[in-house]
């Protein structure tokens, strides 16, 4: 791992700790945010602590996102351009990529186009939050 992506992480990590009252904690509704994720995400993504990527590399496990650099799940077929992002999946983060995607990071893979509805992204932010606890082990599909 290289020094700049070192700092990016001890950064991103330094603001989840340090914030406070997070964004998803300022006003998000998990179970709401579940529905959307269960919407939007399932396809491609859930949220099952221990989960691994699927045989094809193209379903994403969350469970433990919030603080980790991007494109660091082993087995997962990330495009080049989230693989040199440097990003911090801090609950900021996830909702600048939630609102839209290929404006924080062009050229991803990723076909979703964004949620307008800020307190739809903060929804699923709070409900990815809500899985991070080491006994959920409940899967999201």
């Amino acid at each position: 791992m290289s020094i700049r992506k070192i700092i990016a992480l001890s950064v991103g990590l330094f603001c989840l700790i340090s914030a406070g009252v997070t964004l998803a904690q300022n006003g998000g509704d998990s179970a709401h945010g579940e529905e959307l994720f269960k919407t939007y995400a399932t396809a491609c993504h859930n949220t099952m602590k221990g989960a691994t990527p699927d045989m094809y590399g193209v379903v994403l496990p969350l469970h433990g996102i919030v603080g980790t650099e991007a494109a660091q799940t082993k087995g997962f077929f990330y495009s080049k351009a989230m693989r040199e992002s440097e990003i911090v999946w801090t609950e900021e983060n996830l909702d600048k990529y939630l609102e839209d995607p290929k404006k924080m990071i062009p050229e991803i893979r990723m076909e979703f186009v964004g949620l307008e509805n800020q307190q739809d992204r903060l929804d699923i932010i709070a409900y990815i939050l809500s899985t991070q606890n080491d006994d959920v082990e409940e899967e999201t599909n």
